[in-house]
């Protein structure tokens, strides 16, 4: 099994956004793992995700106080009011349903309701990939559309959440075997790509490289580069397609005639500086971009040890989650 670290939160206490690899809101996503079990016969225990949903359900119901006040000041009210509205009735809907489901106690009873908070979630994830914006131009990349991809992003990895909750309790034994998740994950890490795509790509490379060495993993990763080599390849293929100038030399007045007379050639390479609110916007793709990647080995853990995991949510399971949670807390 792949060890692997996962990231579900984008946001500080404070409600500001990253850079958020030390956020303790990154470190919620880690406990989305299996847990090793020795003292069990099978090897491994399925997580119980129920407190990490109520967090980040605290966290979304948040954003959309946010967003609701903010769309007082845009022109479009009604109507980006009529939206958010119908997303957040959406959301309460499924929030309730999983409650439910997760209350009733007899077995019979029980599938119906998860078989219900799976498809409730798939109809949420499909409406959240289709209205998560398009493709915009870095030049425009600020605040407002960082605050509109996170909260998209934190709810559709909060869908896929309920999706894998819910059909552990449906029938485990098949969950890791579920292709339409990891077809989830994928169309996510395409929507994320896409804000990266013509010269966006490579102006970021060139920035982050030559500007802010510390975020150039992320740029490389948001890009589909497989390691840093790779990036660096990239940049210099870049280079050399930039057309080479002969420097002038005034007591090189041969050079162009003679390969023995020494001379030099310069390249005019543009390295762009972006703003505090461009990088806000690529440290949210790069987090709902790592989201899907680590839910995507998690998965993966779940299909390679699907004979090896303890799928009971026992009492003890949740409140070693809980008690993680709050470790999280009080270290902040």
């Amino acid at each position: 099994m792949r060890k692997s670290r996962s990231f579900l939160g984008t946001r500080h206490n404070d409600g500001k956004f990253g850079p958020h690899i030390d956020l303790d809101d990154e470190k919620i996503t880690s406990l989305i793992r299996l847990f090793d079990n020795e003292n069990n016969q099978k090897r491994y225990h399925f997580p119980d995700l129920s407190p990490v949903i109520n967090v980040v359900y605290n966290q979304i119901q948040a954003g959309f106080d946010k967003q609701l006040n903010a769309i007082h000041h845009m022109v479009k009210q009604e109507q980006e009011q009529a939206f958010v509205r119908e997303l957040a009735v959406k959301y309460e809907l499924l929030f309730d349903q999983w409650n439910y489901a997760s209350s009733v106690e007899d077995d019979q009873k029980k599938l119906s309701q998860w078989d219900d908070v799976v498809k409730m979630s798939r109809e949420l994830l499909i409406h959240l990939r289709d209205n998560m914006p398009d493709r915009v131009p870095l030049k425009d990349w600020n605040y407002d559309l960082a605050d509109r991809l996170e909260q998209t992003g934190r709810m559709y990895t909060e869908s896929l959440l309920f999706i894998i909750y819910a059909r552990a309790a449906y029938e485990d034994s098949s969950l890791g075997r579920d292709p339409t998740l990891l077809k989830y994950c994928n169309q996510l890490k395409d929507k994320v790509r896409a804000q990266l795509t013509g010269d966006a790509e490579i102006k970021l490379m060139l920035c982050a490289r030559f500007h802010r060495p510390e975020d150039y993993y992320r740029v490389w990763q948001l890009c589909g580069r497989k390691n840093q080599s790779d990036a660096d390849a990239t940049l210099l293929k870049h280079i050399e397609e930039i057309r080479p100038e002969r420097v002038d030399d005034p007591h090189a007045f041969y050079s162009s005639y003679s390969s023995n007379v020494q001379d030099a050639y310069c390249r005019k390479l543009e390295t762009p500086r972006y703003t505090d609110s461009q990088w806000e916007v690529l440290y949210v793709l790069w987090n709902i971009y790592h989201r899907a990647c680590q839910l995507e080995d998690f998965l993966e853990a779940l299909r390679e040890n699907s004979n090896e995991v303890d799928f009971s949510h026992t009492p003890e399971s949740r409140e070693s989650m809980e008690y993680l949670l709050n470790q999280l807390t009080i270290q902040s």
